[in-house]
């Protein structure tokens, strides 16, 4: 007798599928797990990298408009700076004219003072009559041209003063931006809540200073005239201090 006769051939086959479908079910399973956390891993990591890649970009745009917006304000105040340069120039000009003039018309008061010292001796002749009329109208020419210069150097001092007055306001906003991107700097990455924030509290010091040594007149937000000189800046100004009350 044969060792087979002893078991039963259905039972051994039994076993041995068994045991198969066992190794091959184990072989499968860890396959579909394996490409089941791949899957989940390729999921996560997408999610993850859309995340970071937005809180980046708006990182990035944060500071591109940052940027822009000091480069633009340092363009005005160049401008500005360049315009009251020219405007010193042109007082500068007005009044040597002025005491050119001044000096002259003195001159012409001596004369007339001499004149009328020799009153006595040329009062009857006509040569003297003819000099007093030319010398009376080249007085009243020189007094025109004086107050004509009086007028146009008023005007340039008015003009000037106004000049200062819009570039104090800008140096306002500046100081306050600068201050902001300096905290920034420190702090690090920050909301725009946060960065309006930041930048009221800035601001708010710089125009209590403003107001308080007289280098402007009225808070910017409310100043119709700095609205309608630089209504970009002032747009800025206003969304900036909204936006900390958001």
């Amino acid at each position: 007798m044969v060792i087979g006769d002893y078991f039963d051939r259905s039972e051994i086959a039994f076993q041995n599928g068994w045991q198969q479908g066992r190794h091959e079910g184990e072989r499968l399973g860890r396959r579909a797990g394996q490409e089941e956390g791949l899957q989940a891993g390729y999921q996560k990591g997408v999610a993850d990298g859309l995340a970071e890649g937005e809180r980046r970009g708006l990182t990035a745009g944060y500071e591109r408009g940052w940027n822009e917006a000091i480069a633009r304000a340092q363009q005005e105040v160049a401008q500005q700076l360049a315009f009251t340069r020219e405007q010193v120039a042109d007082k500068q000009v007005l009044q040597a004219q002025l005491e050119a003039q001044q000096q002259q018309i003195s001159r012409l008061l001596e004369r007339v003072r001499e004149l009328e010292a020799a009153e006595t001796e040329v009062h009857a002749s006509q040569q003297w009559q003819a000099q007093q009329a030319a010398q009376a109208e080249r007085m009243t020419e020189l007094q025109q041209e004086l107050q004509n210069a009086q007028d146009k150097l008023t005007q340039r001092n008015k003009e000037h003063a106004e000049h200062l007055w819009h570039q104090n306001r800008i140096m306002v906003v500046l100081n306050a931006a600068r201050k902001t991107l300096e905290s920034l700097t420190a702090q690090g990455q920050v909301s725009e809540q946060a960065i309006s924030q930041m930048f009221v509290a800035h601001y708010s010091e710089q125009i209590r200073a403003a107001l308080g040594n007289q280098s402007v007149r009225t808070p910017l937000e409310q100043d119709q005239v700095f609205a309608d000189a630089l209504p970009k800046t002032h747009a800025f100004l206003v969304r900036m201090l909204g936006g900390a009350a958001a």
